[in-house]
């Protein structure tokens, strides 16, 4: 009875413990990442990939409002589906630049979106082109 009961304590921590932050390896996972947290409007998950090779967003707090800026992120990508058209390489060896196509009903438009690689972090989303 005590051995279930602790099974059963432990089973319940881990269900209830949040996941650890996974980072994204390369540029295309940071972009596949970003876009799952915008589909699942999560903006913490947001936050941990967006960011400069200083690092991410939610870890240093930085730029001021950052958190605004995801929110109007969030905003325009909702509801939207993306697929990766063409990259090259970024102006220094942990940059990658990639056109990216969205498309939401019959409206598709291309987009470059801009890469980081952060050592604490891993590869982060650092822009996308919203004004294109």
């Amino acid at each position: 009875m005590v051995r279930r009961l602790l099974v059963s304590s432990l089973l319940l921590l881990a269900a209830v413990r949040p996941a650890a932050a996974q980072k994204a390896t390369t540029p295309q996972g940071a972009i596949a990442g970003f876009m799952q947290a915008v589909a699942d409007s999560n903006l913490e998950r947001l936050g941990q990939l967006w960011g400069t090779e200083r690092g991410s967003a939610l870890r240093t707090k930085s730029p001021e409002g950052y958190e605004q800026r995801l929110l109007v992120m969030l905003s325009f990508l909702r509801g939207q589906t993306y697929r990766i058209a063409g990259s090259q390489p970024g102006d220094s060896k942990s940059r990658r630049d990639f056109m990216v196509e969205f498309t939401r009903d019959n409206c598709r438009k291309l987009v470059q979106v801009r890469t980081a690689e952060s050592r604490q972090d891993g590869w982060l989303v650092n822009s996308i082109d919203l004004a294109a």
